[in-house]
């Protein structure tokens, strides 16, 4: 199975094969279409779905479970005992703490005996299913297409096989549900591309590894992803809609009274139907009493694999990742990852440093260290851009101007002891270290949350 997203711009609604300047700016319901396609050894082999919102829901991780199981739901009689998940390398949807440990979980609830995950890496090849939105592409590009039925009976017709379209209005939280289980934090799981899921004595066992042909780390003990099972009887609730990110006044305002001639008379009702139903969708169904999940537990399972070949090896000139080891909590950590940790004891006043605040947009943050004192640190700041001249910082204090200090965490300073330049500029190989850093402590924030 593969899961991936296609560029949104293309399934605006209303959509006109030739664009005009009177109804270009005006409001679109922008539909973001997600792609599944399943590969069987049933007779049909592939089979193609496509699952379609207006940005009501978050694309993160409940989106992508969503799908799985929803896909897994539709071909539940002819499940094999493997499941060979391909995602594109996104840490918000895919390469994150929940759903690997939902991948852990179909093999703890015995719904599959082994889950492969390969997240395709940086600069891959196009895969099917890109071929999939080209062809869907490629079928809206000559036409309008006015409703939502209309853009679902074009998409279909785009693919052979013929593509299953569903609409996703509510998302599960499947998220929060698995939250209370789960071992620990994940750390370095941004690297390996290759994840496996088989029973362990007590829960599914993960392993891990850069590259297809590369051994399975650890190669002791596994790491586990659950402490605990959730309860399947005790469903998730509902994520609740943010109607923010439709922008519903907007469409209200435009669609489609401010279109004019250019949606037929028949379409422009059913257009209108469709807005008014988005602004129903703040109202939460009830609560279910049961869910995908746990029919796939009660399902038959039924004999079916098949190794995956892909061989990787061309893209290991490209790509060179050090593939640090992936800990959860306080599993898989060795005692000498510590010495890798930084040394603020080489910190001196005088030093020039660079900061990391709560305040992302106006990186980055430099300044000279007036004093070290236990785990806080006074910076003297300067104000600069990446490319640009730092200059000393000052503020009116009474009638003088002086220098703006504060005191910070001593663990806040990521990089300290570099030069500036003649001309007070950032080095480049201090700015692209930097900006490693930055980008280091950002993406762990992400997979954190």
């Amino acid at each position: 199975m593969i899961v991936d997203g296609m560029d949104q711009s293309k399934t605006d609604l209303p959509h006109f094969a030739q664009s005009d300047k009177d109804t270009k700016h005006l409001a679109k319901i922008t539909t973001h279409i997600t792609g599944v396609l399943l590969h069987t050894r049933s007779p049909h082999n592939k089979y193609a779905y496509v699952y379609t919102d207006v940005k009501q829901i978050p694309h993160d991780s409940n989106l992508t479970i969503h799908c799985i199981l929803a896909t897994l739901m539709k071909h539940r009689d002819i499940l094999g005992r493997e499941l060979f998940l391909q995602l594109d390398n996104c840490f918000r949807e895919n390469k994150n703490r929940y759903v690997l440990s939902f991948c852990a979980l179909l093999v703890d609830l015995q719904i599959f005996q082994k889950v492969t995950v390969h997240f395709l890496p940086v600069g891959h090849t196009h895969e099917d299913v890109d071929q999939m939105f080209s062809c869907v592409a490629k079928a809206l590009q000559k036409r309008n297409i006015y409703t939502y039925e209309d853009l679902r009976s074009f998409v279909k017709a785009s693919y052979t096989p013929a593509i299953d379209v569903e609409e996703v209005r509510y998302l599960l939280d499947v998220k929060e549900w698995l939250k209370p289980h789960l071992a620990g934090n994940f750390a370095h799981h941004s690297k390996p591309l290759w994840f496996e899921f088989t029973p362990g004595d007590n829960h599914a066992a993960m392993r891990y590894k850069m590259w297809h042909n590369d051994p399975w780390k650890p190669e002791g003990d596994a790491l586990f992803c659950l402490k605990s099972l959730p309860s399947l009887h005790h469903c998730p609730l509902w994520v609740e809609p943010c109607l923010e990110r439709v922008d519903l006044p907007w469409l209200q305002k435009d669609i489609p009274s401010k279109y004019g001639d250019r949606i037929p008379p028949a379409k422009k009702e059913e257009l209108r139907m469709f807005v008014d139903a988005i602004g129903n969708l703040d109202e939460l169904p009830v609560p279910v009493s049961s869910w995908a999940l746990l029919e796939l537990v009660t399902w038959e399972i039924r004999h079916q694999e098949e190794e995956p070949t892909q061989d990787l090896e061309p893209l290991r000139a490209r790509i060179q990742a050090e593939c640090r080891p992936v800990t959860i909590g306080s599993q898989g950590r060795i005692q000498h990852d510590a010495v890798q940790e930084a040394d603020y004891s080489s910190i001196e006043v005088g030093h020039h440093a660079a900061v990391n605040l709560i305040d992302s947009t106006k990186r980055p943050y430099l300044g000279k260290v007036l004093a070290c004192d236990g785990d806080q640190v006074t910076i003297a700041w300067m104000k600069g851009s990446w490319s640009g001249e730092w200059k000393e910082w000052l503020c009116k204090r009474g009638k003088h101007m002086v220098p703006y200090t504060t005191t910070v965490p001593l663990q806040s300073v990521i990089l300290w002891g570099f030069p500036l330049t003649g001309r007070n500029r950032l080095p480049k190989k201090v700015a692209v270290d930097l900006k490693e850093r930055y980008s280091k402590i950002d993406e762990d924030d992400e997979l954190n949350e």
